[in-house]
């Protein structure tokens, strides 16, 4: 009899640690907040290593009293098993990971529990507790903070996130001015260059026309000699009317005889001049005779004047 009372308290001792082991093993893991506006706004992981129970319920409850794990204490709401979902995950060192969702559409605290479907076949459902998760909080989430976020990290990732979005918008459309300034000054500077180049091509052309015009209006064979008094004209000279008066010496004229007036009395050491009537007005070079002594003065001939 003492036998059998001590194989079953050890017995007992054995389950019961085999129990609390067991209990443990099994995890849970939810967020610490939710958004309540949010589709399957409850993200639960959950973690299988080897030795635990299968048929696996997980139930979502309103933190609203002690020990709301307890079968039959609260109602759930929402149950979910994760059999079928331990039996296809994949084994890691003894271990299998899944997740599950759950959707909380009121603001409040909410725990999930995990239990192990002990029901009989054909009797009353019974389950047994295996884990728990921690306390969490569904709530409505200020949505500014979460794009004010997200705008700064995509702009710069070492700002500081409380950077307001009337900030980040003034930036945005500096930056865009700024850009569209420069393009405009790039045309702007470009268009200007091409006219004046333009302008200065045109100018240029015309100078160089106008050039031209100029060097054609002299004659090509244009000729300047130092005696072109030598050559004689080629328009014939003017008829007279009267013969020439040929072989008869007249009187000097008056504007001759006054010039060897003066000319006489300004100096007697001058030389002697000579002067030379000739019948026609051909020009001849000027003679000198008695070496240097005299000269004469080559005089054309008087004319009268046709009647």
């Amino acid at each position: 009899m003492n036998l059998e009372r001590l194989l079953m308290s050890v017995s007992g001792i054995v389950f019961a640690f085999l129990f609390v082991f067991y209990v443990s093993a099994f995890a849970l893991v939810t967020p610490s907040d939710a958004e309540v506006d949010q589709v399957n706004n409850i993200a639960a992981n959950w973690t299988w290593s080897e030795g635990d129970p299968t048929k696996v319920l997980i139930s979502l409850f309103v933190n609203s009293v002690p020990d709301v794990c307890a079968f039959g204490k609260s109602n759930p709401v929402d149950i979910k098993g994760i059999q079928q979902d331990i039996q296809g995950a994949a084994e890691i060192n003894g271990r299998k990971n899944g997740t599950i969702l759950y959707q909380a559409e009121k603001i409040g605290e909410y725990i999930l529990c995990a239990y192990e479907d002990i029901t009989p076949s054909g009797g009353k459902l019974n389950l047994t507790t295996i884990a728990n998760s921690s306390v969490f909080s569904v709530a409505r989430l200020p949505t500014v903070q979460t794009t004010t976020l997200f705008a700064v990290t995509s702009l710069n990732p070492t700002a500081s996130a409380s950077r307001p979005p009337n900030e980040i918008d003034t930036g945005r459309k500096s930056s865009q001015m700024l850009s569209a300034g420069i393009i405009a000054g790039i045309v702007v500077g470009a268009v200007s260059l091409a006219a004046f180049i333009f302008t200065i091509s045109i100018l240029f052309r015309r100078i160089r026309r106008s050039n031209r015009g100029n060097r054609q209006d002299v004659p090509a064979e244009t000729i300047i000699s130092p005696y072109s008094h030598l050559v004689p004209s080629q328009t014939p000279p003017p008829k007279s009317h009267g013969s020439p008066h040929v072989g008869k010496r007249d009187t000097i004229p008056t504007s001759v005889r006054a010039a060897n007036q003066v000319d006489e009395a300004q100096g007697e050491h001058q030389r002697e001049r000579r002067v030379m009537y000739h019948n026609d007005s051909g020009w001849r070079p000027p003679s000198q005779s008695d070496a240097g002594i005299s000269s004469v003065l080559e005089m054309p001939p008087s004319y009268r004047s046709a009647l």
